[in-house]
């Protein structure tokens, strides 16, 4: 015990150990940063809070925010999921008709307005208005007569003017001369008149010229046609549909075909089938579409709604075919071989077409040649296989470019006044062999 006592009294004794130089320093400086940084966050607790800056990692570390949005690996808040993505219009596949919850099918167009405006046409009146909104005594800028005495075409007159321009491309098939008369009409305005006449005038007729406005109303688009004028044209077709049922029984079934083969045609969207105010003027006529475009194979269907007898070969190699078979009875003169080549064809539209090139090759060619025309064309309107109509249609259009004949065979006139003679059977007696006056009319092919 004694032991015990005598080391603790010395080592309370004994004086305090000695560290070297650099270690001292070292916890000087350990202290004075220690210090520094008590100093700091007690500061940081008095300052105001607007000029404290805090780090971007001290909250939010991942985890959601109140009411469960955000934060990394979270899926957002209850309901989000619902919301459909907002596709900005600048983006590529942006679609209005699809993306826009705004956006109207038939609608007022801004350029329309804007024409309409310099044309002296009130607004409310142009492009697609307001649907119910049909005024007939609406006037669009000027066009080349018909209009209402100060130089303005109305509906009214354009409604008079596009009945010949249809029937006209239902014989000759040119879309070319179709676009060219509605620019001369000039007025854009009217021109849902066009589709939905063109469209009228064909459920009375046969498949071929179903077929044909079909294929007019897909030509034209974007080059006189525009989607809201389509549209439009088929809002009218809704409201007269009972009428039109009157008078043909199948009216709503010809209406749908054309308005599903629209669709196909890529002329009409389908988003127009689900416009609601669309939806309730055509009814069961927009249902019926609907169920042609959802059937299996619908689209290749649809391109053969009018169905086998609808066909139509391309003008151009038509016009191919007749001059090959003139040409062929020329060196046979075997007119039955004709009547079964034109039977086999089967466009007894064309008819005055073949008619025509077989009085200017006849003309251009000897006196042997203008016998066998006559004898051909005598025959084959006894026989009933070319209609008289037809017949002198051929005849006219052939006098029409008698002018521009002249200039390479000054005979002409001569050799079309013999041929109108020996034809007199069917042309009759009034039918004048005189090639107009004026200038020369520009050559038909």
């Amino acid at each position: 015990r004694g032991h015990r006592s005598t080391t603790a009294a010395s080592a309370a004794q004994a004086p305090p150990p000695q560290f070297p130089p650099s270690a001292m320093a070292d916890a000087a400086v350990h202290e004075d940063v220690h210090a520094h940084k008590t100093r700091d966050k007690a500061a940081s607790r008095e300052a105001p809070t607007d000029d404290r800056r805090q780090s971007s990692y001290s909250k939010h570390r991942g985890g959601p925010k109140k009411g469960g949005g955000g934060g990394k690996g979270t899926w957002g808040k209850p309901g989000d999921e619902l919301k459909e993505d907002i596709i900005d219009p600048a983006d590529p596949i942006y679609d209005a008709a699809v993306d826009d919850p705004e956006y109207v099918l038939v609608s007022r167009s801004a350029r329309d307005a804007a024409v309409a405006a310099k044309a002296g046409v009130a607004t409310s009146m142009v492009g697609s208005p307001p649907r119910h909104g049909y005024m007939d005594g609406a006037r669009a800028g000027g066009g080349a007569g018909g209009g209402d005495g100060k130089g303005r075409m109305t509906l009214a007159s354009f409604k008079t003017r596009i009945i010949p321009v249809i029937e006209d491309y239902l014989n000759h098939e040119s879309v070319d001369e179709v676009a060219a008369s509605l620019e001369e009409l000039s007025a854009p305005f009217f021109h849902f008149e066009l589709v939905k006449r063109a469209i009228t005038i064909a459920m009375d007729k046969a498949d071929r010229e179903r077929e044909l406005v079909s294929k007019l109303i897909s030509n034209l688009y974007s080059r006189a046609l525009t989607t809201e004028q389509i549209g439009k044209a088929f809002e009218r077709l809704f409201e007269l549909a009972d009428d039109l049922k009157l008078d043909i029984p199948d009216a709503h079934n010809y209406i749908a075909a054309f308005l599903a083969r629209a669709v196909a045609d890529e002329v009409l969207p389908p988003a127009f089938l689900s416009d609601k105010l669309v939806e309730d003027l055509g009814g069961p006529i927009i249902e019926a579409a609907k169920l042609r475009l959802s059937m299996k194979h619908g689209m290749a269907r649809l391109e053969h709604v009018w169905g086998p007898g609808a066909e139509v070969m391309p003008v151009e190699e038509l016009k191919g075919s007749l001059d090959m078979l003139i040409k062929e009875y020329y060196d046979s003169s075997d007119i039955d071989e004709v009547s079964r080549s034109l039977r086999e064809l089967n466009v007894q539209h064309f008819h005055h077409e073949f008619v025509k090139r077989t009085l200017t090759s006849a003309i251009e060619r000897t006196d042997r040649e203008a016998d066998l025309a006559a004898k051909l064309l005598n025959h084959l309107v006894g026989a009933g296989m070319v209609t008289e109509v037809q017949a002198q249609k051929g005849f006219a259009r052939t006098r029409e470019v008698l002018p521009d004949l002249s200039l390479d065979n000054p005979s002409a006139p001569a050799s079309f006044a013999t041929l109108v003679e020996a034809c007199r059977t069917f042309l009759g007696a009034d039918f004048d062999a005189a090639p107009p006056t004026g200038p020369p009319a520009p050559a038909a092919e």
